[in-house]
């Protein structure tokens, strides 16, 4: 009986070891696959950062957006900058509002935007000093429900919480 109990033992000790090794190579495998994901992230967010400060700088628009156009796939969120110029002559907060207004369909018939199957996410504001820029990140998102067609979002910025700043702006969603 004794023998049993010591190969008993052993073989339990050595299936330990076999399991932490193998959840070692998962974790390992975990953290270079959302390594990249998050490396990925910050170069597109660097890309657009630097189209925005392009628009506002050359263009002397006081807000823009990029991108205007997303082609989307449902499960896989699109992300967008708004950037801020602020002329004002002092320290203002801006506030970013971002809402789906209005959903054409592959017929071209338009209509109101489904609430339930895309989603956007802005922050919703930013303290910018005097003649400085600021950009706003925001994130669309579909779901697999989301109908074929052009889904088009209205951007509006305001300081001092109501006073429209640059203009209406929009972004296409194409599914």
């Amino acid at each position: 009986m004794r023998k049993k109990a010591q190969e008993l033992s052993i073989n339990f000790f050595v299936m330990l070891i076999i399991t932490v090794v193998v959840f070692g190579f998962a974790l390992a495998f975990a953290y270079k696959f959302f390594g990249k994901s998050a490396e990925l992230q910050a170069r597109i967010d660097q890309r657009t950062e630097s189209e925005l400060q392009t628009l506002i700088s050359s263009q002397g628009m006081k807000v823009a957006v990029y991108p205007t156009q997303i082609e989307a796939t449902p499960g896989k969120p699109q992300t967008l900058g708004v950037g801020i110029l602020n002329i004002l002559g002092q320290k203002k907060t801006f506030t970013v509002s971002m809402a789906c207004t209005k959903y054409i369909n592959t017929s071209s018939a338009s209509l109101n935007c489904p609430s339930t199957s895309i989603k956007s996410v802005i922050q919703p504001s930013i303290d910018i000093e005097n003649n400085k820029e600021g950009i706003v990140g925001g994130v669309i998102s579909v779901d697999n429900s989301a109908s074929a067609g052009t889904y088009i979002f209205d951007i509006n910025v305001y300081y001092d919480t109501t006073t429209p700043y640059g203009g209406l702006q929009k972004v296409y969603v194409k599914l």
